[in-house]
C-alpha cells in the first residue's frame, strides 16, 4: 500500500495510482516548465508560520495539483485547474482508498497543518484523470519541461518492482494499446527502501523507452518523503531528481533520446 498527501503535474490523460505497493500519498503535482517547490519551502523554512506548502506550489502556477484534504468517495479535485483553461482535471477514484489518515503534520513539517490528512492506496487502487485532447498542457514536445512531484509514505513489502505515483498512459482503457506510456513519476521498490525514476517513451508506434532511476534511496521507515523529477525533453543531461528537498544523481538506462522525440 502507499499513503499520498500531496502531488501536482506540471504540464494527457494522468493516473495517479498504485499498482506494485505503496502507503500514503499527500498530493501529487505537475508542472510545465522547472518547478523545485520543496526546495524553495525548505529555503522559506523561517517562515513556516506565514506560508504553507499549498501555497507554495499555488504560486508556482502547476497544471495538476492534487490533495486529499478535500475529497469524496468518488474524485479528487484540481486546485491547479485555473492553469489549465477551461478543463479541471478532475480526478475519479477508482479501488480501494482511504482519505482519512494521517498525513505529513505541522509538528514535524511545518509547512503542513497540524491535521494535514492524506489518501491511502491499497492494492490496484488509482485516481484517473481524463485526457483533454491533443496538444493540451499535458503534452510536451522537444525542448519543453516538464516537473513531477509527490509526498509519499510507501510500507515495505520485502519486494522489488515499479510503484506508480502520477503517470500518463498505460491505462489499459478501451482502444488504446497496453504499452502507451507517456511519462511517468514512479518509485523503484527494492525491500526496505525506494528509488525515484522517471520514465517516458517517444513519440510514434515504435519509440524508445528511456528511464532514469536515482542511485540515492529513501527508507521506506514509516515516514513522510518528498520525491520529484523535472527534466526537459531532448536534453538527457537536463534531468533532475529530489528526495527530501536534497538534489539526488542517478543514470538512464537509455540514452537514445530524439531531438525531435514528442511525449503525447
Amino acid at each position: 500500500s502507499i499513503a499520498f498527501a500531496e502531488s501536482s503535474l506540471y504540464s494527457r490523460r494522468i493516473s495517479l495510482n498504485n499498482s506494485t505497493s505503496l502507503s500514503a500519498i499527500v498530493c501529487v503535482a505537475i508542472f510545465c516548465g522547472p518547478s523545485l517547490g520543496w526546495a524553495q519551502a525548505v529555503s522559506e523554512a523561517e517562515r513556516a508560520s506565514e506560508v504553507s506548502y499549498r501555497q507554495i506550489v499555488l504560486e508556482d502556477g502547476p497544471v495538476g495539483y492534487w490533495h486529499f484534504d478535500h475529497t469524496n468517495a468518488e474524485h479528487v479535485d484540481n486546485d491547479g485547474a485555473a492553469n489549465a483553461g477551461s478543463t479541471n482535471l478532475q480526478g475519479t477514484v477508482t479501488g480501494n482508498f482511504r482519505f482519512d489518515v494521517p498525513g505529513p503534520q505541522n509538528a514535524e513539517f511545518p509547512l503542513f497543518s497540524e491535521d494535514n490528512v492524506a489518501a491511502e492506496i491499497t492494492g490496484s487502487g488509482f485516481i484517473r484523470v481524463a485526457d483533454p485532447g491533443k496538444d493540451s498542457l499535458l503534452d510536451f514536445d522537444s525542448g519543453d519541461s516538464i516537473t513531477l512531484e509527490a509526498w509519499v509514505n510507501p510500507h515495505a513489502t520485502g519486494g522489488s518492482g515499479y510503484a506508480y505515483l502520477i503517470g500518463k498512459g498505460r491505462t489499459e482503457n478501451a482502444g488504446f494499446p497496453a504499452d502507451n506510456q507517456n511519462y511517468a513519476l514512479r518509485l523503484a521498490l527494492n525491500g526496505s527502501s525506494a528509488g525515484v525514476t522517471f520514465l517516458f517513451r517517444s513519440a510514434g508506434t515504435d519509440g524508445a523507452w528511456h528511464r532514469w532511476t536515482s542511485e540515492y534511496v529513501l527508507p521506506i521507515d514509516g515516514g513522510w518523503h518528498y520525491v520529484a523529477v523535472t527534466y526537459t525533453f531532448g536534453r538527457n543531461d537536463s534531468v533532475r531528481g529530489y528526495i527530501d528537498g536534497e538534489a539526488v544523481s542517478g543514470q538512464w538506462d537509455s540514452l537514445k533520446i530524439r531531438l525531435l522525440a514528442k511525449a503525447k
